[in-house]
């Protein structure tokens, strides 16, 4: 089965790779160098991804999820970026609170 990314078909791409990359988070504690350099590889990789996408592309067909329910390039990006804000929004407010709970 072709897994679809962003710029088209991703040949040998495990189906169930972000289940099995879920069930592992919080499993192992990572000091905060490695979960940094975590995010600075995603964030240079998500620009990447962004930086080759075909803007001829945007409206072509991408199935979401195990239903592959119908969306377009132009809509995952959309997503991508409420996510990533939604994402950004929780960290800021749980650093607020570690700040002020433990300074």
């Amino acid at each position: 089965m072709k897994e679809y990314w962003l710029s088209g078909p991703v040949e040998g791409v495990p189906a169930l790779l972000q289940l099995s990359a879920l069930k592992e988070e919080g499993l192992k504690e990572e000091s905060l160098e490695t979960l940094l350099d975590r995010l600075d590889r995603q964030v240079e990789k998500s620009l990447a991804q962004l930086a080759g996408t075909d803007p001829a592309t945007f409206t072509d067909f991408r199935g979401v999820g195990r239903a592959q329910l119908p969306s377009t390039v132009m809509g995952l990006l959309f997503h991508a970026a409420e996510h990533t804000m939604r994402h950004t929004g929780q960290l800021l407010v749980t650093v607020r609170w570690v700040t002020t709970t433990f300074a």
